[in-house]
């Protein structure tokens, strides 16, 4: 069998759209396609990415809830669970993500010690900029 794009460990198979070998998650479009997905994937990346733009002011202090609604503006057309936390365990290339069952902790930790204090982010110092932006990273 290929290797799948994502590991879901112990769920079914009907995670993935029936026909795509196991290489492409169940999606509201029915896609099967891995590279068709990635494309679409990408375009709404990109729309989501101008609704940003449009919709995020400089002063704006993001939230976890921020986090899930720009999921949702860019995977929502495609899977029904975007912008939610995840129900389930996945790992990538070998790399385990946080366990679903922490992600909502996590979450809130993130918001209190990351995004709370480094948005908005409106230094004046450069060097100031370039931690939030570290920090952030790590955390992500």
């Amino acid at each position: 069998m290929t290797p799948s794009r994502y590991d879901t460990g112990h769920l079914t198979e009907d995670q993935f759209e029936p026909g795509s070998r196991g290489r492409v998650l169940r999606n509201l479009q029915g896609i099967r396609g891995k590279r068709a997905m990635d494309a679409l994937e990408a375009t709404t990346l990109a729309e989501a990415t101008d609704w940003a733009i449009r919709h995020v002011t400089a002063e704006q202090r993001f939230t976890a809830a921020d986090i899930c609604q720009w999921h949702k503006q860019w995977l929502g057309a495609l899977y029904e669970w975007a912008g939610e936390y995840r129900q389930v365990n996945i790992s990538k290339g070998g790399f385990p993500f946080a366990m679903s069952p922490q992600v909502p902790r996590l979450m809130q930790e993130f918001e209190r010690d990351v995004l709370a204090r480094y948005t908005p982010c409106t230094f004046d110092d450069p060097e100031k900029v370039l931690e939030a932006l570290a920090i952030t990273q790590k955390w992500c």
